[in-house]
């Protein structure tokens, strides 16, 4: 569950507090560079990028969280390795609402020239695209944990307001259109046609709690319908039992009329003194840590796969699925298949074809060590990787015939009985005390889309909460110390890189000759949006 990772990021010394925060209007951000990474930046013409039909790049507005409803948080650009030393501060919009976890933990996106931003209070600010001039902002004043932001479309831009509550604003006015209640605090959602799906599950770890998917009318707010992700009866034990929280936006095909989620993990974890080892819940606990397919329609589960049942550990399996197509399928013919590919806190990345279920290939990226383990002796501690911040805590992205994945390598320290945990929130929180995420590091990981292969693996120094981006025939990542990086696409080569002045723990949006970037962290929280010098 990520909700404790922006509780500890909150008490970085550089993160910002509310005590600290300028008064509206007054915020400056402090300079930033940018710097052509050793080994010296060629000047020789960059490397053709394959021609392959896997990932098609999605054209037009950048209008949910991760580009279009592929996810593949892919762009052409102008923004290439010939161009990027030229890539600067084109303006900063200061982020005034600051929670205990910092100014902004999600995505902007951007509609006709108009950028959109919630902040972690809630609040949400409409931007003009080329210029930085603010045009609206609506107050809220919720402070929540993230992982939020907006989606535009149909005339609205619509954001989980915390208080269990997500609102529509008229996208031109800021107005409020409308509100709907939810079980638990919602995540940031997704338009797809005249729908909004908005997962749920920030109280997941509190006994008899569990993520619930929900599917609104874009115009009313209406409920449409609702799937709960953990099984009716908690798995025997509601008292105890908990879990299933959906903190990623869906990947949606609209032809097929699916949409397709990733779940998190069964609490408690590892354990409690009552039920050392998860024995709370026996069996599968389904369908936590899991890949869902819904039908957009009805909300129906049309099918799954558990990427890790009855978790012993934090691994959840959130990160938003990407679709792409595939050559080789399992027909006569060895034509195309259909795949959509999942990744989460577990440290795993898989592609599963959407017709046969079929996992077509399951590769394991960033250091593992213990995570295999059932049970863990009574008395011992164990220290287990990826850790309750570590995997890919953050979006994939695609272009090519790639994969690319920000890995986390966080180690935590676990007991069966979750450190003496009375119950899942205990559990929770000792595991938060025992993780040393200044002590992190990572990894940007390029996987073969065919096969799963890792191609290449550059080594960062910090955690990057900032997720992957393929910009032109780059891909960019961030990290929690606020360095900002680009990478060829073919080999992993940093050929860029800019000192934020503040940490990340947002990603992106992309349009057109523009990177908008989030810097939540710090003394001076803004929005940066980067583009190339004249």
């Amino acid at each position: 569950m990520l909700l404790p990772l922006f509780l500890l990021l909150a008490c970085d010394p550089s993160a910002a507090s509310p005590g600290g925060t300028s008064a509206p209007g007054t915020a400056t951000a402090p300079a930033v560079t940018a710097t052509a990474s050793p080994p010296p930046y060629p000047t020789a013409e960059p490397t053709p990028r394959p021609d392959l039909p896997a990932f098609p790049t999605e054209d037009g507005d950048w209008s949910n969280a991760n580009g279009g409803h592929a996810n593949t948080r892919a762009r052409e650009s102008a923004i290439t390795e010939a161009t990027v030393q030229r890539l600067g501060e084109a303006w900063a919009v200061p982020i005034h609402g600051i929670g205990p976890y910092g100014g902004a933990a999600g995505a902007p996106v951007v509609q006709g020239g108009v950028v959109y931003l919630e902040d972690l209070q809630s609040n949400v600010m409409a931007i003009d695209l080329r210029t930085g001039e603010a045009l609206w902002r609506y107050e809220v004043g919720i402070p929540v944990s993230g992982p939020n932001g907006p989606a535009v479309g149909g005339g609205y831009v619509v954001a989980s307001a915390g208080g269990r509550t997500v609102m529509a604003l008229d996208s031109t006015t800021g107005d409020l259109a409308w509100q709907a209640d939810l079980a638990l605090d919602g995540f940031q959602p997704h338009i797809a046609g005249d729908v909004v799906l908005v997962g749920t599950g920030s109280l997941a770890h509190v006994a008899g709690n569990s993520g619930v998917i929900y599917a609104l009318e874009l115009e009313t707010g209406a409920p449409r319908w609702k799937f709960q992700v953990v099984e009716e009866g908690f798995w025997g034990n509601p008292d105890v039992n908990s879990g299933g929280g959906v903190w990623g936006t869906p990947a949606v095909d609209l032809e097929r009329g699916v949409a397709y989620f990733g779940t998190g993990n069964a609490g408690p974890y590892p354990g409690t003194v009552d039920y050392p080892n998860a024995s709370s819940r026996p069996g599968d606990n389904l369908y936590t840590s899991s890949l869902i397919a819904l039908d957009l329609e009805t909300g129906e589960l049309r099918w799954h796969h558990q990427a890790a049942p009855h978790g012993l550990f934090d691994h959840d399996f959130q990160a938003s699925p990407l679709l792409a197509t595939l050559d080789g399928g399992p027909d006569a013919e060895g034509g195309p298949r259909q795949v959509v590919i999942g990744s989460g806190k577990l440290g795993r990345v898989l592609a599963v074809d959407v017709d046969t279920q079929e996992v077509v290939w399951d590769t394991p990226v960033g250091v593992h060590q213990n995570d295999d383990l059932r049970e863990i002796p009574p008395g011992e501690v164990v220290e287990v990787y990826p850790g309750i911040f570590g995997g890919v805590e953050t979006p994939m992205a695609a272009t090519g015939d790639r994969v690319f994945a920000a890995v986390v390598n966080l180690p935590t320290r676990h007991s069966a009985t979750g450190h003496g945990a009375l119950d899942g929130s205990s559990a929770l929180l000792n595991a938060g005390d025992r993780t040393a995420i200044r002590d992190g590091t990572g990894e940007l990981v390029a996987l073969d889309a065919e096969t799963g292969e890792v191609l290449w693996s550059v080594t960062l120094d910090s955690p990057p909460f900032g997720g992957a981006t393929v910009v032109g025939d780059l891909v960019f990542t961030a990290t929690f110390a606020g360095v900002i990086s680009a990478h060829r696409v073919q080999d992993g080569a940093e050929v860029w890189r800019m000192e934020a002045g503040g940490g990340i723990n947002a990603w992106p949006a992309v349009q057109d000759d523009t990177i908008l970037w989030p810097i939540g962290l710090g003394g001076a929280p803004r929005l940066l949006a980067l583009r190339l010098a004249e």
